[in-house]
């Protein structure tokens, strides 16, 4: 089994977040004959997205910095077992994975990394871990991509004994649950924000279909444009019909051109 670790701060390995996920990797070697690799953003040098929309509307290779990004996707779609983590910088994640998310747009209109299990980690020096956490959480999500556990840890706690345990100890269970994802290999069950989601996504494709050709094609050729997600995962019926509502009053707002400007 192949682990791949995304390390977004830019203190590389001299920072906490390395210190959190390094608790991770050795408990995914303690359990077998396993391969890491540790990625590091800072090392990376992806150059900021533009926000030229190329990928978007003629695919992903003519994205100006491709070659940058090829590389990153290329270790992702080769592991097993993926682990981000990011330190918390004014409330969100860093600039480093913000912009790697930003270069990965086309996985939020094109989603293609199903089947990839995740833990999330967020490292601060008070706190802020939630929020960077149920955000990489819900993004990760639309890229396809199974979140199965989370880790946030403080480094002005590190120098506590016990502390350092409970990390270790936290470490242990969510690499036997991120293996055992793993081993099961199932799609998740989706959350309700991941129905509602998928069909405002849809709504989208449906509304943008001549300015987005690609994404709608994409769409389209999966049987995605007449769904109710993008898997045949198991779904409580009460969250998919409160979905189907939501994403129907959604739907009436912009084919309807009631959207107002928010404020």
């Amino acid at each position: 089994m192949k682990l791949l670790i995304i390390n977004a701060s830019p203190n590389k390995a001299e920072g906490y977040t390395h210190r959190t996920t390094e608790h991770l990797r050795k408990a995914f070697m303690k359990r077998g004959d396993h391969q890491v690799e540790q990625l590091f953003l800072m090392e990376s040098n992806l150059p900021y997205c533009d926000g030229c929309m190329g990928c978007i509307k003629n695919g992903i290779d003519t994205c100006p910095v491709r070659e940058k990004t090829a590389p990153i996707e290329q270790s992702i779609r080769r592991a097993d077992a993926i682990v981000i983590g990011s330190p918390v910088h004014s409330f969100n994640v860093s600039a480093l994975l913000k912009n790697m998310i930003d270069l990965f747009v086309t996985e939020v209109h094109r989603p293609s990394f199903f089947g990839k299990k995740v833990v999330v980690v967020a490292t601060c020096a008070g706190g802020g871990q939630p929020p960077v956490l149920k955000y990489m959480r819900n993004t990760l999500s639309l890229w396809g991509m199974d979140v199965v556990g989370r880790l946030g840890t403080a480094a002005s706690q590190f120098k506590r004994p016990d502390y350092v345990a409970m990390v270790e100890a936290k470490a242990d269970q969510l690499v036997d649950k991120l293996i055992a994802a793993v081993e099961k290999a199932e799609d998740p069950s989706p959350a309700m924000i991941d129905l509602i989601s998928f069909r405002v996504m849809r709504t989208v494709m449906e509304v943008n279909r001549e300015d987005v050709l690609p994404d709608f094609e994409y769409w389209e050729e999966r049987g995605w444009m007449t769904a109710d997600y993008f898997t045949d995962a198991p779904r409580s019926w009460w969250k998919n019909q409160m979905a189907k509502f939501i994403g129907s009053m959604v739907r009436k707002q912009v084919i309807g051109g009631k959207l107002k400007p928010v404020g």
